[in-house]
């Protein structure tokens, strides 16, 4: 099922997706429509995988306190970021970063999690603590900022196992 929105809006927006409804637990979510736009996780979701950046622009897939399950591969290309503030990604599969996660709040990985060059990953950049717990396995080999913008709060990395 794929992203046919290029102003952006709301994952739960069927009318934002090519197949009319959005992505469940049966489907591949593909947000790789070219163009600057924002896709609002505004609901928990189960996808078999997710597919983000385009060919040009910048696609950003931002989430605030919600679990996203992937339960296949999943990729986030170069064009790529992911915003999270608190929540959660669970599933099965693996999720290669090729693009950018920025992280703020207490954020979960309970699947693997791989990132390849010219990666980031930022934990932290904000007004309070940022932990980044890893549970079943990181490869990197890209770029892992943690960051502090003020003084007596920190960012954190936990990987658990892997």
């Amino acid at each position: 099922m794929s992203w046919t929105n290029a102003g952006g809006g709301n994952w739960s927006l069927g009318t934002n997706w090519s197949g009319g409804t959005a992505p469940g637990p049966a489907d591949v979510a593909s947000i790789t429509l070219p163009g600057p736009y924002t896709v609002t996780v505004d609901q928990n979701v189960t996808v078999v995988g997710l597919e983000l950046g385009g060919a040009s622009g910048v696609q950003t897939l931002t989430a605030t306190s919600r679990t996203f399950t992937l339960n296949g591969p999943s990729t986030i290309g170069t064009n790529g970021v992911v915003s999270l503030s608190g929540g959660t990604i669970n599933g099965s599969g693996t999720l290669s970063n090729a693009g950018t996660i920025l992280l703020s709040g207490a954020v979960a990985f309970n699947g693997a999690l791989t990132t390849v060059n010219p990666s980031t990953i930022r934990v932290g950049g904000v007004d309070g603590p940022t932990v980044l717990t890893v549970a079943t396995g990181f490869i990197n080999h890209g770029a892992l900022e943690l960051t502090s913008t003020t003084l007596g709060y920190n960012a954190q990395l936990a990987v658990t196992t892997g």
